[in-house]
């Protein structure tokens, strides 16, 4: 006995958009169409534009607040996600931010050490950030200072007390 022929219904039209707006695979949809399943080849005959249009019309629901969460709530982890993901932005190495033909300036070690001891000073100075707790006198010899005279000594020599 042949099999009874498959005629979709407009409910039936609309439940396999929204299963697959629901993001389900076409197996799924197929077994529940009725009783006995239909093949998803049938699923795919009779329903292609509503497996396309209900695909469609969850992404963009999707970028829609993907895009309302970057924009309007400022949403930093989705605007991160967005620029990597639509704009083509990626993390990789350093970044120039001063132009195609502008170097990034070359620092000697001295220099670094006086940069770090520059910064160092001012935090002192200034009564410490969030990672102080109370301020600091800028004659008393902060951790950072002597961390920083640490490194500038020479290899085996004794530390002044």
């Amino acid at each position: 006995m042949a099999r009874p022929g498959f005629r979709p219904t407009s409910q039936l039209r609309k439940m396999v958009e929204a299963m697959s707006g629901f993001g389900m695979t076409e197996e799924p949809i197929a077994a529940l169409i009725r009783p006995g399943g239909i093949d998803p080849k049938t699923l795919r005959k009779y329903f292609r534009k509503e497996l396309t249009r209900g695909q469609a019309q969850a992404m963009a629901k999707l970028m829609q607040t993907a895009y309302q969460l970057a924009v309007h709530e400022k949403n930093v982890t989705m605007i991160i996600f967005l620029l990597k993901t639509r704009c083509g932005f990626r993390e990789t190495g350093p970044v120039n931010n001063g132009g195609p033909h502008e170097q990034l300036p070359e620092l000697t070690n001295a220099e670094i050490d006086r940069l770090l001891r520059d910064q160092f000073d001012r935090i002192a100075v200034t009564g410490g950030t969030s990672a102080v707790s109370e301020p600091v006198d800028p004659g008393t010899k902060t951790d950072a200072s002597l961390q920083v005279e640490e490194l500038e000594r020479p290899p085996g020599t004794a530390t002044a007390a």
